[in-house]
């Protein structure tokens, strides 16, 4: 039996998940546009803005995007890579932040994943 999922619906339940489990009041889940190397807000407690764009190593996110390792900061504003600029213009104030990859397989030139 095959069943339909609508990837954004599930993206949403894995963040509102995450959120819940690390007793967070906001997540957002970042995917990679691999034609523009920016990170994209596909998922987010982000009423604030439709999305959030960042250029290849903005912000801690970015940082991790690249180094694919994680980041955790008790005290963001402390952070050097920390982009305050979306707290601005949100009017939100992030305090701590946990950030994390989520790997897949890595493809090949012939986009085939290695093994």
């Amino acid at each position: 039996v095959r069943t339909e999922v609508d990837l954004d619906s599930l993206l949403r339940r894995i963040v509102d998940l995450v959120a819940q489990a690390m007793a967070a009041d906001r997540a957002t889940l970042f995917l990679l546009d691999s034609s523009t190397g920016e990170l994209v807000s596909r998922a987010a407690h982000l009423p604030e803005l439709p999305e959030i764009l960042l250029p290849p190593g903005q912000g801690i996110a970015g940082h991790v995007a690249q180094t694919r390792r994680p980041v955790a900061a008790k005290n963001a504003d402390d952070h050097p890579r920390f982009a305050a600029a979306i707290d601005r213009i949100t009017g939100y104030k992030t305090t701590t932040v946990l950030a994390a990859p989520i790997l897949g397989p890595v493809s090949t030139a012939g986009g085939e994943p290695e093994t």
